[in-house]
């Protein structure tokens, strides 16, 4: 953990962290299908489908990389991908602003919870 933190982080340990799935999905941005739509009757092929695919953006990356990445990953021209709004807009294309990274811990804050956890005794099974 401590050598992908490092600057550079340190390639080998991100090849050997990403071998485990605990750990793969929180370094990277992940992207779900949450919803999926399609077709118009039961006994009918589908004339059009739908999926909404959520994401969570690892800092250092915009919504307008991520929907482009989706674009280039499906690699179908007939495919239309739009960033919906926190307000459920539909657009033709997201933010370029980068998702941020985290301000550091406080260490007041931080010291404080070490002494409150420390205080709750030794953790029940």
């Amino acid at each position: 953990m401590h050598a992908i933190l490092g600057e550079p982080p340190d390639p080998a340990a991100i090849r050997r962290l990403s071998q485990d799935a605990r750990y793969n999905s929180t370094m990277r941005t992940t992207c779900v299908a949450t919803m999926l739509s399609g077709g118009h009757a039961p006994n009918a092929l589908p004339q059009r489908a739908e999926a909404n695919v959520n994401c969570r953006i690892f800092p250092g990356h915009s919504q307008e990389d991520i929907r482009s990445a989706l674009i280039h990953m499906f690699g179908d021209p007939k495919l239309t991908v739009r960033y919906r709004s926190d307000a459920g807009e539909l657009m033709d294309q997201g933010s370029d602003r980068k998702a941020m990274v985290p301000p550091p811990l406080r260490t007041d804050v931080m010291d404080s919870l070490r002494k409150v956890a420390g205080s709750c005794g030794p953790a029940r099974p």
